[in-house]
């Protein structure tokens, strides 16, 4: 090109297509602008006179984010720029942390997102502080998308066999005692603490209730034996008039805390199960009765509304306060004790009508037996007797 003229014109198209490129970005009414190639001096000294922000080679996953955030498209032209392509925020500013400055977009309509900003002594410490961020949100995805949980892979650090073993054994030993009259509730010592340990061994681990087998059922059998057991002692308090001595009263508020503690484990765990693999439903404590409130004569749990589990081994911790093998043992003691008592009434009745038809021998074994149906203060004073003579 030998003319001037003809080289200006063509230096000066451009800057009129730069020039009209520019003036349709302000035009759109847009407020920030972001490019993936770099904007040179001029289109950001034009911007910046027309109070527009804009910044250059943006990484492509950032103007991803922005656009999901903002509802903004990509464009790669700027003819027919319409007011649907563009986005919106509540706030964008610029600061600066540290040597960097980032450019915060605040309140997004579409953001579901949040940055964060890590800061330490050291690069190192940086590094190990992002690794451990991004292990934890990668397990808050994986749990948020898959709604199906299999316990286990992760719970092996915390649950061991020992734990689960020792559960079962403490639950069978409180179940198949026979339990004592005498004692709080009817329930022995070792009986009662046998069941706290199940239900704490649960408290402390409690993916003890996915373990498979009846390790379920049989915690929620050991939480109504509790139930039993407190309705027990709270009875004594209030049958004798005087309040209980500290021992008691410790044991009590020992047992409450241990229930409340695994009743509320318990609740939640049946909520998630199937109807028919639940057991029984943990009854609330009437915590005003503790107080002088409440009914007179109520039960401090009542177990009369209780859901109970469609197993008849179950239903039996919650009709007859004790397992199934220990309510067998009890009714065959009982019917053994009953037979007995009819021989023995038989027996006295024979003697005092002067049957002729009953044995010697079993008539003096009726008059040992009447003999010594004596208590302990009077055999004491009849073995002192024989020892003097």
């Amino acid at each position: 090109m030998k003319d001037p003229a003809k080289y200006q014109e063509i230096v000066d198209a451009e800057w009129n297509i730069i020039y009209d490129k520019l003036a349709k970005c302000v035009d759109s009414g847009a407020k920030v602008i972001l490019s993936r190639l770099a904007i040179g001096d001029l289109a950001t000294q034009y911007f910046a006179d027309r109070g527009v922000f804009c910044a250059g080679r943006v990484a492509e996953e950032d103007l991803l984010r922005v656009t999901k955030s903002t509802g903004a498209r990509i464009q790669t032209t700027v003819n027919d720029l319409t007011p649907d392509q563009m986005g919106t925020c509540e706030v964008f500013e610029e600061k600066q942390v540290g040597n960097e400055r980032f450019n915060l977009f605040r309140g997004c309509p579409g953001s579901k997102t949040c940055t964060l900003v890590l800061r330490g002594g050291a690069e190192q410490f940086i590094e190990e502080a992002a690794r451990s961020l991004n292990d934890a949100i990668e397990i808050v995805r994986r749990a948020v998308k898959n709604a199906a949980i299999v316990p286990g892979g992760g719970g092996q650090g915390t649950v061991s066999k020992n734990h689960g073993h020792h559960l079962v054994v403490s639950a069978m030993d409180a179940f198949l005692e026979g339990g004592d009259e005498e004692e709080a509730g009817g329930f022995t010592d070792s009986q009662i603490q046998g069941l706290l340990s199940v239900c704490n061994t649960v408290v402390e681990h409690p993916l003890l209730l996915y373990q498979a087998g009846p390790t379920y059922h049989m915690i929620a059998n050991a939480a109504v034996l509790l139930c039993h057991l407190l309705n027990g002692m709270h009875a004594q308090r209030g049958a004798g008039g005087e309040p209980p001595g500290e021992m008691e009263a410790a044991l009590f508020d020992e047992v409450l805390d241990t229930y409340l503690s695994v009743r509320k484990l318990l609740s939640i765990h049946r909520r998630k199960l199937p109807v028919r693999l639940r057991c029984h439903g943990i009854p609330r404590p009437n915590l005003a009765a503790l107080g002088g409130g409440g009914e007179p004569g109520a039960p401090f749990i009542d177990l009369g509304e209780t859901l109970m589990c469609g197993s008849r081994g179950c239903q039996g911790f919650v009709l007859m306060a004790c397992s199934p093998c220990v309510a067998a043992e009890r009714a065959r003691a009982a019917a053994q004790k009953q037979e007995v008592a009819a021989q023995q009434e038989a027996l006295a009745n024979g003697i005092d009508a002067g049957l002729e038809d009953i044995s010697e021998f079993d008539k003096e074994l009726f008059d040992l037996g009447q003999e010594f149906d004596i208590d302990d203060d009077a055999l004491l004073s009849v073995l002192s007797q024989i020892v003097a003579t």
